[in-house]
């Protein structure tokens, strides 16, 4: 297991049981963002949904209506089992449960516990602002794209590039300050994916956190080690700060 990944885990361990609170009005924001562009996304009916990164299920509950099956994955256990047990509670024709573990991992090209039918041939892959976690995006967007059927869409939902001390990156698990419109393009297109599509949402997202100055997550966006949460970065006064980050949807089609 990498450090990135280590510090990831220990990080959203720590913050899972108030996630979904601590960001509530940044989350419902990216919600109605991402639910106005469920078109962009081009989604058919019946399609099969992998959350990578899950968290608690942004993303997952934003699609709900859209899509006939989500499965979530994150490499943080506390996350998996916030999401399981919302799952419980939801009144949906649309099943979804998450599993614990990692598809970005460098050392384990097969992982055996998502060799099964069942994590692929996903029709729509979606990373919901845990692309900036992820410690190789290019391996990433190359693995993910393996659980696509052909024509199937992969697509992100992150920060664009900002400026962020390297102190609060390392202790928070953060490896890339945001993402330009070409960066996730050409990541993209080495994974086999075209029909590429960027947008940026018109206005940013203010995230609040009660932790202090550093890395704030609100769910409901993954990383290899991240998780689907809302994010952001900044300084504080006391016992919470708040900050504003544009954020963007990036889409592309498996060749």
């Amino acid at each position: 297991m990498s450090d990135i990944i280590s510090v990831n885990q220990a990080h959203f361990s720590k913050l899972a049981g108030q996630y979904d609170q601590q960001n509530a009005h940044a989350i419902e924001t990216l919600e109605r963002q991402i639910q106005a562009r469920v078109p962009f996304l081009g989604i058919n009916p019946n399609s099969r949904f992998l959350d990578y990164a899950c968290g608690t299920g942004m993303l997952s509950r934003v699609l709900a209506k859209h899509v006939s099956e989500r499965i979530g994955i994150d490499v943080t256990e506390n996350m998996v089992k916030l999401y399981n047990a919302q799952a419980q509670q939801e009144n949906s024709s649309a099943p979804r449960s998450a599993f614990h573990g990692n598809l970005a991992d460098p050392s384990d090209p097969s992982p055996v516990g998502f060799s099964d039918a069942k994590f692929y041939d996903f029709d729509l892959v979606g990373v919901g602002l845990g692309w900036h976690h992820l410690e190789d995006c290019e391996l990433a967007a190359k693995r993910l794209a393996e659980r696509l059927r052909p024509g199937g869409v992969l697509f992100i939902v992150d920060f664009a590039s900002h400026e962020m001390g390297d102190i609060q990156s390392k202790s928070h698990g953060v490896t890339h300050h945001g993402f330009s419109a070409s960066e996730i393009k050409t990541m993209f297109e080495n994974a086999g994916l075209g029909d590429f599509a960027f947008e940026e949402f018109a206005e940013p997202v203010e995230f609040k956190s009660l932790h202090g100055a550093g890395h704030n997550h609100g769910h409901h966006a993954g990383h290899e080690g991240g998780h689907g949460h809302g994010h952001g970065h900044g300084h504080a006064q006391g016992d919470s700060q708040s900050v504003k980050r544009r954020v963007f949807i990036a889409r592309g089609t498996k060749l």
